[in-house]
């Protein structure tokens, strides 16, 4: 686990989510590279396969999914190493609505509607509470 806590992610292609990334991939790849020489450089099962199935970026709240996803495109080396495979929004059932009708500021983002909007994947919590 990695965590970036220095500021809000989800505004601008930052440079420390860059770092963190390459860091995972590196250590990653490292270990990869480690289990192949232990396997006296012939592929097994265990180092043939991808050094990783998966980077999972949580953000919180109501963060726009939009500068996350370019991060990854914006910077070449990330570009190059990884993909972005889905986004996943998970809406609070029994809130959802209340936050679609929220007054706004005139020129100001619906951040749940952003976030439903650029998922891939919604996925409901709280359905027990709702009718």
């Amino acid at each position: 686990v990695t965590l970036l806590d220095n500021g809000c992610l989800c505004c601008t292609v930052r440079s420390d989510l860059i770092a963190a990334v390459s860091q995972i991939l590196d250590r990653a790849e490292a270990i990869a590279a480690n289990r192949l020489a232990a396997a006296g450089g012939a592929p097994s099962p265990a180092s043939s396969g991808p050094p990783l199935d998966a980077i999972v970026i949580e953000t919180t709240g109501l963060a726009d999914p939009g500068p996350v996803c370019k991060t990854f495109y914006a910077d070449d080396a990330l570009r190059e190493r990884c993909r972005v495979d889905a986004v996943l929004t998970v809406v609070d059932a029994a809130h959802f609505s209340r936050q679609l009708k929220r007054q706004r500021s005139d020129g100001s983002v619906n951040e749940s509607a952003q976030q439903v909007g650029f998922a891939d994947k919604v996925l409901l919590n709280k359905v027990d509470t709702v009718e």
